[in-house]
């Protein structure tokens, strides 16, 4: 099993973070973004503009349409 965590990110789109800080500060495991990446979770819809986002090394997060989400989770080896 691999690492698993609840993460605060922005988005690549609007800069806003996900979740907002105060939401993350009370309860980061019910309202911050979950990422394990080994589980086939690398991506998060921004609650602001609601782009859809990939986490990139380094957790940031990337703007891809759907298109673009399916192909990088096809190579990471989740069809």
């Amino acid at each position: 099993m691999g690492d698993r965590m609840w993460i605060q990110i922005k988005c690549g789109g609007c800069g806003e973070l996900n979740p907002s800080t105060k939401d993350y500060e009370e309860d980061p495991m019910e309202n911050g973004v979950y990422y394990a990446p080994s589980s086939g979770f690398m991506d998060f819809r921004c609650w602001s503009c609601g782009k859809d986002n990939w986490i990139g090394s380094g957790y940031h997060g990337i703007v891809v349409d759907k298109k673009e989400l399916k192909r990088r989770y096809k190579e990471e080896g989740f069809e």
